[in-house]
């Protein structure tokens, strides 16, 4: 029983992995077991499916904008706290 278990940070990485492919049937089974009695990883879930959603409409309805100004800050901002 205990190798059917999962933790919540393996649910989560199971979680992301089956959005980009089946996950093997003993694996989506684990994850599938967590998930009826965690709730913690039941909303993981559904924000992640909502994220990735999210991301693929903001794909097919807007041009991507060029980072590098944000990456200037980003780095600025790094080399401040060293």
């Amino acid at each position: 029983m205990q190798t059917l278990m999962l933790s919540c940070r393996k649910a989560a990485e199971l979680t992301e992995r089956q959005s980009f492919a089946p996950l093997p049937a003993v694996q989506g089974f684990q994850l599938w077991m967590h998930t009826r009695i965690c709730a913690g990883c039941q909303a993981y879930q559904r924000q992640s499916k909502r994220i990735d959603l999210l991301l693929e409409q903001r794909g097919t309805e807007t041009a991507l904008r060029p980072t590098g100004p944000m990456e200037e800050r980003i780095i600025a901002a790094i080399s401040c706290k060293n």
